[in-house]
């Protein structure tokens, strides 16, 4: 008899995305950064060559995955801000780098990591959702501003958590 599932490979990040105390609409974007799945301009580009490539938040380089999260000025000045509220130092590396990094050091449930984990995901789908607006409604808030955003989504979230060391 045929299983229904079928097996698939472990996949490194696993821990990093799915945790007891995720946010999952923060994760599943993610998730799709992290396997380079969003529709950033760099892969529009790949099935409609009309189609501009440079980013729309900080207007200097083609839009990929790296550059939208890590590259660009508007998210270092966000991951500047992340810093001591997550005690991490987000920039210096790659995003793949970074995200090989995460995986191999943030395992386990302690608090620290759990914060640490939450504070990568929501501040991908904060820069993808600002993205997104400024590139579809022509809205745009400054890099500051949606850093508090995040920080309060992540004070909300661990006040409505029960993390224990």
């Amino acid at each position: 008899m045929a299983s229904i599932k079928t097996p698939h490979p472990f996949v490194p990040w696993f821990e990093l995305i799915w945790y007891s105390h995720n946010i999952p609409r923060m994760n599943f974007i993610l998730w799709l950064s992290i396997r380079e799945r969003l529709s950033t301009l760099g892969r529009v580009h790949l099935y409609n060559p009309h189609v501009g490539t440079l980013c729309v938040l900080c207007c200097s380089s083609p839009e990929t995955h790296a550059h939208l999260f890590f590259e660009c000025a508007y998210s270092k000045v966000i991951w500047s801000h992340l810093k001591d509220m997550c005690g991490q130092p987000w920039n210096g590396r790659s995003w793949s780098r970074f995200i090989a990094w995460a995986t191999q050091r943030w395992r386990g449930k302690s608090p620290s990591i759990i914060v640490k984990k939450i504070c990568l995901a929501v501040a991908v789908y904060y820069i993808k959702r600002e993205r997104n607006s400024k590139n579809f409604r022509n809205s745009h808030k400054t890099s500051i501003v949606v850093a508090r955003s995040i920080i309060d989504t992540i004070r909300s979230r661990l006040l409505s958590t029960n993390l224990r060391d």
